[in-house]
């Protein structure tokens, strides 16, 4: 499986809220088909013999997704200065994604609907309990500046 950062300025949509939503739907869907799911699927369509066990890549029992909000900042309203942690975050064992869609020089957003999840720590696990520990540790390896008050 790949690791990727994705940032805010890649790939955005005419609604800031849906391209969120659609990037870590996109994120949690790439953790259960493989690039291996693909070759087999273009494999039978070609009609090829194939022995599956040999082609199918690794699998994740568990995963879990951590969402960042500002729960986990300073309160709404409040004007980010730097982001740091992202690839300390990325690296932690487990972790196969970290989205963070706010930039620095933008305000915490108010929790008001699910659609104010700013960030997210995608991680998988042998067992619920453990990919809900490393989605939390790599989380907390996000650091947040604020701009003095």
């Amino acid at each position: 499986m790949k690791k990727s950062i994705s940032y805010d300025h890649i790939l955005r949509s005419h609604d800031p809220d849906v391209d969120k939503l659609a990037k870590l739907f996109d994120a949690i869907t790439r953790m259960y088909v493989t690039e291996y799911d693909n070759q087999l699927q273009l494999l039978q369509a070609l009609g090829d013999d194939f022995e599956v066990d040999a082609l199918r890549g690794p699998s994740h029992p568990a995963v879990n997704v951590k969402f960042i909000t500002e729960l986990d900042t300073a309160p709404a309203g409040t004007p980010v200065t730097a982001i740091a942690g992202l690839d300390a975050a990325l690296a932690c064992a487990g972790i196969s994604k970290v989205y963070m869609g706010l930039n620095a020089g933008q305000n915490i957003p108010a929790l008001t609907s699910s659609a104010a999840r700013f960030g997210a720590v995608i991680a998988s696990g042998a067992t619920r309990p453990e990919a809900q520990t490393r989605a939390r540790q790599a989380a907390s390896a996000i650091r947040f500046t604020y701009a003095a008050s």
